[in-house]
């Protein structure tokens, strides 16, 4: 439910996903009211968020990622209700998921700036994998795994500084 709201999801979208995914029965009037009730006593300043976000949209035909990357939303403007109603999930995802993504970025180049070298500097072996999504893979000697797991999460936890906490966790 969660995801789906901040996507969007309309009552007859849930409805459907609940069905197949859940083999439950919910009515469209539940469904509407599981939304209703999700936005206004578990997170009530994502509505907020939201709606925000659509009127910026509206003004403006763009929104940013907080490193100020712009997506242009013309689609706002429709007349057609499913090509603005998609705009506008855009115009409420592409902040969150564009800034998730430079900050990923920002904390590979910490790592390649910061970690990488002082391993290799001291004669270890530690590589870069690949990254998928809000991952980095890396490729280490065992004796140094716990070692580059804690230098790892500092910088990803540290590339930047908000109003929340960013966690990151480590596998081994």
């Amino acid at each position: 439910v969660s995801f789906g709201v901040l996507y969007g999801i309309s009552a007859k979208g849930l409805q459907a996903q609940l069905k197949s995914k859940c083999h439950t029965d919910w009515t469209e009037e539940q469904c509407q009211e599981m939304i209703d009730l999700w936005l206004e006593t578990a997170y009530p300043q994502v509505k907020w968020y939201m709606e925000r976000q659509k009127h910026f949209c509206r003004q403006n035909g763009y929104v940013e990622s907080l490193f100020g990357r712009r997506r242009y939303l013309p689609g706002v403007h429709s007349t057609i209700p499913r090509i603005r109603e998609e705009a506008y999930r855009a115009a409420i995802n592409h902040p969150i998921q564009s800034t998730a993504a430079e900050i990923l970025k920002i904390a590979e180049r910490n790592i390649y700036s910061n970690v990488l070298p002082l391993f290799h500097e001291l004669g270890f072996y530690l590589e870069p994998i690949l990254a998928i999504h809000d991952e980095i893979c890396l490729e280490a000697e065992i004796s140094i795994a716990k070692e580059v797991e804690a230098a790892v999460i500092w910088e990803m936890e540290n590339t930047i500084q908000l109003c929340v906490p960013v966690v990151s966790k480590g596998k081994i």
